[in-house]
């Protein structure tokens, strides 16, 4: 058997291919363990001062090859079966780890499944691992940790579970004070190289008696050290949270300076719990932004944001890509303007390369977009991922997209999709655009709250789940869809 990703000796979590061949699967009985771990939802701002203008940039002559694609759909013809990319991550042995969650339309609330797929750089499934929960919980994000253990949230009074291959290590249920609360969510989770863990979310505060957006952190061992909060938008935001050199990162959406205002926010704190900055981007003379994420550059934070331009049906996504520092002053900006007929808001994932460049991905309502900046470009390669026999999208549109970059320049790209096929990568033509991003270093309030966290009392069970890849759909119902794509 081939080998797929590293050995993963634990898991931690919190509450295409154009024309190219079929994947390899072996369901052989030993044991490919390994994962791997960044993921999170979020949408909301973006920005970028003035305007450095980068050279106007055609359609991309060359278009990146989608080299092989990986359905996962659960057992064939299963139809009550429903499956959903939740996240993807790049491992240390040059594969990556997919999280897909697994839904049955009939009623099972005593229990609830997750597959954890371990890909290598070809396609190669070696070991689909099934989890088993005796609860019906909610997977949200997930994140590696520097031993590749597994990081994921689940749903409200969020679960936090760090796993083995064998099943659970130890399991959290996070709450108040030692109080439950039916308004603790928790939206992306993140670990540092110590093996710590981020979690963020929004909460009914007890401290400023609103919907608060909070930041906290576990030991590598589960104990609970902080939280933080803020007031924030409940409902507009997606927390995102980016685990840099020394530094965490979150972003949220707050109330703007006047009634009815929006602005994206990102708050820099310490390892410690220590704010060390904050500041609101506002997009001047135009709305809020539409959407945006977040990832780690270093000791710097890289955000990718975008919003609609135009009018009377001449739409365009002004995309803009900000780095800040870990003070959260300014380091560079750029922004791209990608033309539409027609475009919606959504949340953007972002993953970062080894050396450098970003990519961004999202799902536009009728289009399904990649954008990619390379390393020291100022302009934005767009693409759109479509069906080749009809053009039409790929993907469900009310469904995560996700991306994770792999060695060698390729990366990989998970869908949700209800009818697999043969999929390119359609360009786009972008060209350089101002992006006049205002930041705001008013702050607003961060209080420190009580965090506790008491043992879930899980049982997870393990097994191997081999009979869910394939390369054709057995089915219409909903299935995660893996694409490796070289650049």
């Amino acid at each position: 058997m081939r080998a797929c990703c590293s050995f993963f000796p634990f898991l931690v979590l919190v509450g295409c291919s154009g024309g190219g061949p079929a994947p390899d699967v072996d369901d052989s009985g030993d044991s490919g363990q390994g994962w791997g771990g960044d993921s999170g939802s979020g949408n909301g701002g973006n920005g970028g001062n003035g305007g450095d203008s980068g050279s106007p940039s055609e359609v991309d002559p060359d278009p990146p090859v989608l080299d092989w694609q990986v359905l996962h759909g659960g057992p064939s013809g299963v139809e009550e079966l429903h499956e959903g990319v939740m996240g993807l991550a790049a491992d240390g042995g040059g594969g990556f780890v997919a999280w897909l969650d697994r839904r049955w339309r009939d009623d099972r609330e005593d229990t609830r499944e997750f597959v954890a797929l371990a890909v290598d750089v070809d396609g190669l499934v070696p070991m689909p691992r099934r989890f088993t929960f005796d609860d019906d919980l909610r997977a949200l994000a997930f994140a590696l940790a520097p031993d590749d253990d597994l990081v994921a949230v689940f749903g409200q009074d969020p679960i936090v579970a760090r796993l083995q291959a064998d099943g659970a290590l130890w399991t959290r249920r996070l709450t108040l004070g030692g109080a439950s609360s039916p308004d603790f969510h928790a939206n992306d989770v993140g670990v540092d190289a110590q093996g710590a863990v981020y979690v963020t979310g929004e909460f009914e505060s007890p401290h400023h008696g609103e919907p608060s957006g909070y930041l906290l952190k576990l030991a590598a061992d589960g104990t609970p050290l902080w939280l933080r909060s803020w007031i924030t938008l409940p409902t507009e935001a997606e927390q995102q949270v980016a685990v840099a050199d020394g530094t965490v990162f979150v972003m949220d959406t707050t109330p703007g300076p006047s009634d009815f205002s929006e602005v994206r926010r990102l708050f820099a704190f310490a390892p410690d719990g220590t704010l060390r900055a904050q500041t609101a981007l506002r997009i001047q003379g135009g709305p809020a932004v539409m959407a945006a994420g977040i990832v780690a550059d270093g000791p710097r934070v890289a955000l990718i944001g975008s919003r609609i331009t135009g009018s009377r049906g001449a739409y365009a996504l002004l995309v803009a890509h900000v780095v800040l520092d870990g003070d959260l002053a300014l380091v560079s900006r750029s922004g791209s303007e990608v033309a539409y007929g027609d475009v919606d808001a959504s949340p953007l994932h972002v993953s970062r390369a080894p050396d450098g460049g970003l990519l961004a991905a999202a799902s536009l309502g009728e289009h399904f977009g990649l954008f990619r900046l390379g390393a020291g470009e100022t302009v934005m390669s767009a693409y759109d991922l479509v069906r080749q026999d009809d053009s039409s999208p790929a993907v469900l549109e009310d469904r995560p997209i996700r991306v994770a970059h792999l060695a060698g320049g390729r990366a990989v790209v998970g869908v949700t999709a209800e009818a697999p096929g043969t999929f390119s990568l359609v360009p786009r033509s972008s060209t350089s655009a101002a992006v006049p991003l205002e930041l705001d270093t008013t702050g607003v309030e961060v209080a420190t709250e009580t965090l506790a966290g008491v043992d879930a009392g899980l049982t997870v069970t393990v097994g191997v789940d081999p009979d869910g890849v394939e390369d054709d759909p057995a089915t219409g119902d909903q299935d995660g869809l893996l694409f490796g794509v070289t650049f």
